[in-house]
């Protein structure tokens, strides 16, 4: 299976949202990030670069690791959009740009909060191991 990059947007005739730069950093790959913060901020800042600070340690989860899939696909993944507006159904397939990189280790997290671009942070705490994620965005601003 081909996965999805930047170089195959023109492809698909998808119009590519090239952010200029990380503008907002998220910790964690949850859903309620990927699938609602981040499509909305994707629709209304398509300059908005979003860096994903990845939850601490090795996935534990269901299949595979988000962390790396996001990787492989240059931050892109693709959205399905299903419901109803009023009584005519909806089902959409919307390709999310926002992501710009997905971070790896303090380091990375250091040189994030020096960038004075840097305007907007975003949490997942729903997330079970949210706490090592309040704890990275600890460090962010201290």
């Amino acid at each position: 299976m081909q996965r999805l990059n930047r170089g195959m947007l023109r492809r698909y005739d998808i119009p590519e949202q090239a952010p200029g730069g990380v503008r907002a950093v998220q910790f964690g790959l949850g859903e309620a990030l990927l699938g609602v913060a981040d499509r909305l901020l994707d629709a209304a800042c398509p300059g908005l670069g979003i860096a994903c600070v990845p939850p601490a340690g090795p996935w534990t989860g269901e299949g595979a690791d988000p962390a790396a899939l996001l990787r492989e696909q240059d931050g892109l993944y693709t959205l399905l959009v299903r419901g109803y507006t009023g009584e005519t159904p909806v089902k959409q397939e919307v390709v999310v740009q926002s992501i710009l990189c997905v971070t790896e280790g303090l380091d990375a997290l250091a040189e994030l909060a020096r960038d004075p671009a840097l305007t907007l942070g975003l949490l997942d705490t729903e997330a079970p191991d949210s706490h090592a994620d309040l704890e990275s965005a600890a460090r962010l601003l201290a």
